[in-house]
């Protein structure tokens, strides 16, 4: 016998009270009498031994003892533990979680490994009906309730692994109940490769485990503050047996950058790696290892920024300047009157500053700069202003001018660079935008030979590309809803495969199934979205070594004999009526105490 509430039972030791008012009942029916001597003989008489017993055993005393016996037992939920032979309704909940992927020798999976303990589960259980849940994050039934055992088979074998994360107890109780709930099955057998604690319902648990593994555990990337590219920030772990000796790679569409990595058996280790060559949005960190489970050899990141760069150019073209705007980020050209993120003049002619961000190489702006004829003037730049943020990482000793316009300004401006009193590179000072100008043709001066031009470009460039605050430079795990309306405008979605994702009308989020790289198209305009696999398979991935599957025994009985199964047969109903019909019993003998109270009931 179990007891669903066996804290109820401590409701028994209210006899005490119930003796306590029964003692207090008994002396509120003494009465007084003048003398004794009549009744003295009659104290040592069989009569009054048994007036004197039935005293003691009180009916009423007895029913309201039973009762509180009963009542306090009903409360604990008492149950029969049965075998009842015949079929049974049995459900089967498989974990399907990004782990289940990991390698258990030669091809095998843990998830092939519980796909077979689960058909070796419906070929020896007698069961009349089969259910099939594939437990997530987002749990799927493969099975409806009353499938037969081949269609539960079929739809078993036809099943994989996801890139989701490990599932939660609220996930299970919602597919359970998305097949009938947990009371519709006698059986309901829950197959993963660890521990299910505090399940909603009672399960029977099978592990499956092996494989080792190495993981990417964290990994992100923050520009530098001078500027000049990036620096990526990861950690690893060797969750195996043995000394770790790997590449780790880091990347962006452009370049990638290495460091070898060694670490100990079960040692985490993070690590800074410089990337001084980025010019990407999107980020890559690798290891160059075969281990069990790759799920996390291969992380993602992305800053948050635009993937290209809009220029408006006017003006002749400059291979040298597009190479070094090219360098910073992709450039998409715009045509005049589009948004662009930056206006682009060279050798060319101006009726007024243009809007937004500018960067003017020999151009003449009307009421802003005038540019002269071209005179012999030569000679080394000097900095004007040493310490300006766009000078961090230039010589100016390394740049040289051939030829200098004469040059005259009618706005205030700010002198960085100049050969002699000449200006050579100034800024005009506008708090919402920023303007530079290059007063000196580029053929005239060594600047598109130099390591000066490229950076002095890059560092005004990125000083422009402002932070997008709908993204947040955080993982998205599979399966997590990434928002596709920015700024009121739906986007397009591609996936890491170049292939765009279909969105019903009115969806405002996606959910994606793989790790990789996404891409919110809006307008002209492209925002990466990295997906990487939630970190916590990583920890499940290492489970030490497998545990053999035993064949199907010949011993066992099969569908067609028939097994027993166990089921608990509740008792509180029927304990709940034999307290009620004692409570009638109780009343019926008070009340006919209470009509006669000179006889004893």
């Amino acid at each position: 016998m179990t007891f669903a509430h066996p804290a109820a039972l401590a409701l028994l030791s209210t006899w005490l009270l119930v003796v306590l008012f029964a003692v207090l009942r008994t002396r509120q029916r003494r009465r007084e009498v003048g003398a004794l001597f009549l009744w003295r003989d009659l104290h040592d008489s069989p009569a009054a031994r048994t007036r004197n017993l039935r005293l003691l055993l009180d009916p009423l005393l007895l029913l309201q003892l039973a009762c509180v016996l009963v009542f306090a037992l009903a409360l604990a939920e008492p149950g029969w533990a049965t075998r009842l032979p015949g079929p049974i309704r049995l459900a089967v909940v498989i974990d399907g979680s990004a782990s289940m992927r990991t390698n258990v020798g030669g091809e095998r999976t843990r998830y092939a490994d519980a796909v077979d303990r689960a058909l070796e589960l419906l070929t020896d259980t007698s069961a009349r009906s089969v259910a099939a849940v594939q437990w997530t994050r987002a749990p799927v039934v493969l099975a409806a309730d009353g499938s037969t055992i081949a269609q539960g088979r079929s739809a078993l074998r036809a099943s994989s692994p996801t890139w989701l994360g490990d599932g939660a107890s609220a996930d299970l109780a919602r597919a359970i109940s998305a097949i009938g709930g947990p009371t519709r099955f006698e059986r309901i057998v829950v197959l993963s490769d660890h521990p299910f604690e505090s399940p909603p319902f009672p399960v029977e648990t099978v592990l499956v485990s092996g494989g080792e593994n190495v993981a990417i555990a964290a990994f992100t990337v923050r520009p530098n503050v001078d500027g000049t590219g990036v620096s990526a920030f990861v950690e690893l772990r060797n969750d195996t047996p043995d000394f770790l000796d790997a590449r780790l790679l880091v990347g962006d569409e452009f370049h990638r950058t290495s460091l070898d990595a060694f670490l100990e058996p079960g040692e985490t280790a993070p690590y800074v790696v410089p990337f001084p060559g980025a010019r990407g949005s999107r980020f890559t960190a690798s290891l160059d290892v075969t281990d069990d489970y790759a799920g996390d050899n291969v992380r993602y990141f992305s800053l948050e920024r635009s993937i290209v760069l809009r220029v408006r150019w006017f003006g002749a073209e400059n291979r040298f300047l597009s190479a070094a705007l090219d360098s910073v980020l992709p450039v998409v050209r715009v045509k005049d009157g589009e948004p662009a993120d930056l206006t682009v003049a060279v050798d060319t002619a101006l009726p007024a500053l243009p809007p937004g961000h500018a960067l003017l190489v020999h151009t003449n702006v009307e009421g802003v700069v005038a540019l002269g004829a071209t005179g012999s003037s030569r000679g080394t730049a000097s900095a004007w202003i040493p310490d300006h943020p766009l000078l961090a990482g230039v010589r100016a000793e390394d740049i040289f001018a051939e030829r200098m316009p004469a040059v005259t300004v009618s706005a205030p401006l700010r002198t960085i660079l100049g050969v002699g009193t000449t200006p050579l590179l100034f800024e005009v000072p506008d708090p919402d935008r920023s303007i530079l100008v290059l007063t000196a043709d580029l053929s005239a001066t060594n600047l598109p030979i130099t390591v000066d031009f490229p950076l002095l470009v890059r560092t005004f460039v990125s000083s422009l590309v402002r932070a997008d605050a709908g993204l947040v430079p955080e993982w998205v795990h599979v399966g997590d809803a990434v928002p596709v309306d920015r700024s009121g405008t739906v986007a397009t979605v591609l996936a890491p495969d170049g292939k765009s994702i279909p969105l019903a009308p009115g969806q405002r989020a996606f959910l994606p199934d793989a790790p990789g790289e996404y891409t919110l198209v809006v307008g002209q305009d492209r925002y990466p979205v990295s997906v990487n696999v939630s970190p916590s398979e990583s920890l499940y991935a290492a489970a030490g070594p497998a545990a053999p599957i035993e064949p199907p025994s010949a011993a066992r009985p099969g569908p067609a004999q028939g097994v027993a199964t166990h089921q608990t047969v509740p008792l509180w109903p029927i304990l709940a009526g034999i307290a009620c019909v004692l409570l009638l019993l109780e009343l019926a003998l008070a009340r006919r105490r209470a009509q006669n109270p000179g006889r004893p009931a």
